[in-house]
């Protein structure tokens, strides 16, 4: 699995060696053409699926952000530049990142009228939050060296700095439920691994909550945390009862393998079930 789109529960899409599927009644199901190989899915309030399909034309890559009708794949916008961000609120509420330059994303609002870009900031990633708070990674990068990653709000007229990460804490992920409640994969180059993190409001500062498993880190609208890896789907499962280490630090829960299932209890009162499935039938 490559990416998701989630929801809730009941609403998740993924994308598997080209073919989309979504979760329906405890099984995985394909939904359209079986090689649409999109760069990203999203799926909008009222449950419709979108997604971003590159294509050669005329020799240049190019983008297509299509919409799922329920039997097939259909095109509603069409780009000559390469997308890479795609969060889709309803059909007249769009936002995306599009290359102006080679691996230079900035961001662009779909209004129901037209496009137009969202200041000038290079965002790695973006999101938009259930109360419309959108936020973005922003890149900074002199020649072709990695400077710092910003976490950067958009506030109607430019992208405000919120948080600077140092040199070597590169975030390769967000996922946005509101202004509040955000989270972050990091990656900690002195360890190797990357780790998940949400942001303490009330401290003004990151909680670091456990190793990250899997990757396109997502949160669903009723605020549940996903993320895949391989050929499974993994939901973020806090742990009840915390206790101090001998050292002092908190032991921090781990993340469990988790399929929308039957799923049996397991330690800490999290939950697991088999990997991903596609089901044969469409």
């Amino acid at each position: 699995i490559s990416n998701i789109a989630v929801n809730d529960a009941q609403n998740i899409w993924a994308n598997s060696r080209g073919t989309v599927y979504k979760w329906e009644n405890n099984a995985w199901k394909a939904k359209g053409e079986k090689e649409l190989h999109p760069r990203a899915l999203s799926v909008a309030t009222d449950n419709s699926a979108y997604a971003i399909k590159r294509a050669f034309i005329d020799k240049k890559r190019q983008s297509r952000i299509l919409r799922f009708d329920g039997e097939q794949w259909q095109q509603i916008h069409a780009f000559k530049e390469l997308i890479d961000r795609l969060v889709v609120i309803n059909q007249n509420d769009i936002w995306i990142t599009k290359d102006i330059k080679p691996a230079q994303p900035v961001p662009f609002h779909w209004d129901g009228k037209k496009w137009e870009q969202r200041g000038s900031a290079y965002l790695s990633s973006l999101d938009v939050g259930v109360d419309g708070t959108v936020m973005g990674i922003e890149v900074k990068i002199s020649g072709d060296e990695f400077m710092e990653s910003l976490l950067v709000q958009w506030d109607g007229k430019g992208w405000k700095e919120l948080f600077a990460f140092k040199e070597h804490e590169g975030v390769v992920g967000l996922a946005l439920f509101d202004k509040n409640n955000i989270w972050i994969e990091k990656f900690e180059r002195k360890r190797g691994d990357t780790f998940l993190y949400k942001w303490d409001p009330k401290n003004k500062q990151w909680i670091k909550k456990g190793k990250m498993i899997g990757s396109d880190l997502v949160i669903g609208r009723d605020g549940f945390l996903w993320s895949t890896g391989g050929d499974e789907v993994y939901q973020w499962v806090e742990a009840r009862n915390v206790r101090p280490s001998q050292t002092g630090k908190t032991n921090l829960p781990e993340t469990i393998n988790v399929r929308p299932s039957q799923p049996r209890k397991t330690n800490g009162g999290a939950q697991k079930t088999p990997p991903f499935i596609p089901s044969q039938t469409n």
